[in-house]
């Protein structure tokens, strides 16, 4: 599946998992045939052998603090970083040069008008929910920074880091609650894991 270039274009930084699937063209939230899956570890590979030669700059996020596991951190590639990585190689992925993309099939979001921010009756709030929802809750890296965090906490801190823009306390309770999973039907809130 092509990526949503609606969500991926807001970022700033992608971890390593996310710039691997969208430089081969793949959205990281979708599951992938063997072929894609060749390709992105070959890719991925790629990236790990220049990070730990310290021949790509990155940035260390921390994910999770925790009593319990600890701190953890994340590796971070910024899009610039990237964009020059690409440009030294005469590579030219869509993520990282929109002017570049092709007219392709559609995306999720493209097939989507309320995702559209061009269409009038776009709501950023409507688009935030189902990209935080997408990413967290459907995608194949969902655990990645659950531990001691419950689903809420989880969406707070997304829209926080990814939809700045959306600064009303009460807006993004909102967001939280409209897609916090109903995991359990027999009443409250599902249980930090």
């Amino acid at each position: 599946m092509k990526p949503d270039y609606i969500t991926w274009d807001s970022l700033d930084s992608f971890s390593v998992n996310e710039t691997s699937s969208l430089w081969i063209d793949h959205e990281p939230t979708s599951d992938m045939d063997n072929d894609t899956r060749k390709r992105y570890y070959s890719f991925r590979q790629r990236l790990e052998i220049l990070i730990d030669g310290g021949k790509l700059d990155y940035i260390e996020k921390k994910v999770a603090d925790n009593i319990l596991f600890g701190s953890s951190t994340e590796i971070r590639l910024k899009k610039s970083v990237l964009k020059e990585y690409a440009e030294r190689r005469n590579e030219y992925p869509p993520f990282l040069f929109p002017e570049k993309r092709k007219a392709q099939e559609p995306t999720f979001a493209d097939s989507i008008p309320f995702m559209d921010k061009k269409h009038p009756n776009y709501s950023s709030e409507l688009e935030a929910a189902v990209s935080v929802a997408m990413a967290l809750f459907f995608s194949d890296n969902q655990g990645e920074d659950r531990k001691g965090k419950t689903p809420k906490q989880r969406v707070l801190d997304w829209l926080k880091e990814n939809r700045p823009s959306i600064r009303s306390k009460e807006a993004r309770e909102r967001i939280s609650t409209l897609i916090n999973p109903d995991k359990h039907r027999k009443g409250g809130a599902p249980k930090t894991p």
